[in-house]
């Protein structure tokens, strides 16, 4: 079960609203991270509520504590909206709240801590309130996603790696737990499986990926379908199986693997199935390029990366969460993790290589509005759509044997 914390937050008096988000967006937030590290909350939403310069009242009316422990924004006797920015922090739990409660009070014997709160919000008339949050009945969930290969790196000649990929189990039933103890979603890119064969030497490698739910339940599973010419020396791929849509708490998600991405009708078959986010964890190097390309530009696998993502995300109205793997600088690994929408492009997108962690909100209303707007889903849901797909063949017979069945 998650934890929040909603702060109302006014400015201190004497700075204007832009001082005050500058100093809370670049002073302020940065430092919190620093001095709580790992125990820093799942997420941290921060929105904005203009109003002109003002010094506070020395009596302000009274306020009823029902209403206030409601959230509603209260003003004062002189009409002024007694807040100039709310904050929500989410955390996995209590114990992750408590945690971080901890570190910022050892960090507010800190007198730079003392200072930067200090210089731009009013800690007198700063408001908390606290909520727990039932994952089945609340629209707010948390999920966390990894790349592709993140348990073994792609390595498959190393003596060391089939053994890794024996205890694939052991690494899923760990994430199925942790999920359920924190109360969030994870999908843990992709686990590399091996699976004896009876009338084979070797053990058959699949790569897979899962979307484990707040219960600690497998919601979806996928096996990599269009593998990379290195990998298929290594691995199996699902060769002709469907591309699976799923249920999850925040709604319908299908997934792809890496090389999966290039394939636009690998898309095109999870969004007629009501797929609304694709989740893509991979491991895309920039060296993932020929000589030939690199001579013509060193960047070409991340203008690959980067066009084709926003591409995939407006003509499907769909979300993509791109979770590639990063590395340090001058090994070709490309990083460029994203979470990309119609209409916006790039919410989020860790524009190196480096290895890291970002935090982003998604609101799915953008997906029902660039639906309402291009309407891609409602024409490849017509029966008399002009192009024709694996999904539209199975939908074609199905109205075949219908109108059969009709006329027997």
């Amino acid at each position: 079960m998650t934890y929040s914390v909603i702060l109302h937050v006014p400015r201190k008096p004497g700075i204007n609203s832009e001082e005050f988000k500058h100093h809370w967006e670049n002073v302020h937030v940065p430092l919190v991270k620093t001095l709580v590290g790992h125990e820093f909350p799942l997420s941290y939403t921060r929105h904005y509520i203009e109003r002109p310069l003002y010094s506070r009242p020395s009596s302000p009316s009274p306020v009823d504590p029902a209403l206030d422990q409601a959230g509603t924004i209260t003003t004062d006797a002189q009409g002024f909206i007694d807040v100039d920015g709310v904050a929500v922090l989410t955390f996995a739990n209590k114990e992750h709240y408590d945690k971080f409660s901890a570190k910022l009070v050892e960090a507010k014997k800190n007198h730079a801590y003392k200072e930067d709160l200090g210089g731009f919000v009013d800690v007198a008339a700063l408001k908390a309130m606290f909520a727990t949050h039932s994952p089945v009945h609340n629209r707010y969930f948390v999920l966390i996603f990894l790349p592709e290969y993140h348990l073994t790196n792609w390595l498959p000649k190393d003596p060391a790696f089939i053994g890794l990929c024996d205890q694939w189990e052991t690494y899923l039933n760990k994430y199925k737990d942790l999920a359920k103890e924190c109360g969030i979603c994870i999908q843990p890119g992709t686990i590399v499986e091996s699976h004896p064969q009876e009338e084979a030497d070797e053990n058959k490698l699949l790569n897979v990926a899962y979307f484990i739910d707040h219960e600690g339940n497998v919601a979806g599973k996928y096996v990599k379908k269009n593998l990379w010419h290195p990998e298929r020396e290594h691995l199996t791929g699902s060769g002709r199986d469907v591309h699976e849509v799923f249920d999850t708490p925040i709604g319908k998600v299908g997934m792809l693997i890496c090389w999966d991405l290039a394939f636009p009708e690998a898309f095109r078959e999870l969004i007629a199935n009501g797929a609304k986010i694709i989740i893509t964890p991979t491991f895309w190097t920039l060296n993932d390029c020929n000589a030939a390309g690199l001579a013509l530009n060193p960047s070409s696998e991340a203008l690959f990366l980067d066009s084709m993502l926003t591409s995939r995300a407006f003509e499907n109205t769909c979300a993509i969460v791109f979770a590639n793997a990063g590395g340090p600088p001058g090994r070709g690994y490309a990083g460029l993790s994203q979470v990309v929408v119609p209409f916006i492009g790039p919410l989020v997108r860790m524009g190196s290589c480096a290895e890291g962690m970002s935090v982003v909100d998604i609101d799915m209303q953008v997906l029902e509005d660039a639906e309402e707007n291009y309407q891609v889903r409602a024409d490849l849901a017509r029966d008399d759509w002009h192009y024709d797909y694996r999904h539209s063949d199975s939908k074609t017979k199905e109205n075949e044997d219908g109108k059969v069945r009709e006329r027997l």
